[in-house]
């Protein structure tokens, strides 16, 4: 069964936390969907950032992350509350993934992230819980992001872009 919280009481708990608690009211476990260590985390920004993200007045905050990534993109519009439909036809379930999220947590201020390491089928199914928010999906092998903007837009970089081009022209959820 979905968490459902209301303001108050999310607000008393950590972004986190909340996640965690969605993960595990869906049937998924700490090896299917589970936060990144505080030792760990840094090095797996790090490599992210290496891999997508143009630095040029140093490290950016993950909130500029979206302005700043670098390579050949591909663009996916979908009608309104699709977005999170498209992800199963664009990630194998198994696949391994770091899943990067900046909502807001009532202890820091907009430049905070969380960062998981789970499979894309318990990220697709927390999502489509009501958890979506801005987010990345990276691969573990750091060849393709997969970025949710807002305005119901998938943006991806590196190997995903060709199974999103095929997607937006074959699937009845996309804009024309």
């Amino acid at each position: 069964m979905p968490l459902r919280l209301n303001r108050m009481a999310s607000s008393l708990l950590r972004i986190e936390d909340i996640f965690l608690d969605q993960a595990r009211c869906l049937g998924f476990d700490a090896s299917e969907f589970d936060a990144v260590g505080i030792h760990a985390w840094a090095g797996i920004k790090h490599r992210i950032e290496a891999a997508f993200v143009m630095a040029p007045h140093g490290t950016p905050n993950f909130s500029d992350w979206f302005d700043s990534l670098k390579g050949p993109q591909q663009c996916l519009q979908v009608s309104e509350g699709a977005v999170e439909a498209y992800l199963p036809h664009l990630l194998p379930p198994a696949e391994r993934v770091w899943f990067v999220t900046n909502v807001r947590d009532p202890d820091h201020s907009g430049g905070v992230f969380w960062l998981f390491h789970a499979t894309a089928r318990a990220v697709h199914a927390v999502l489509a819980s009501g958890m979506a928010y801005h987010y990345f999906i990276v691969s573990k092998k750091y060849a393709w992001l997969l970025h949710r903007e807002h305005h119901e837009t998938l943006l991806g970089i590196g190997d995903i872009t060709a199974p999103m081009r095929a997607l937006q022209q074959n699937h009845p959820l996309s804009k024309p």
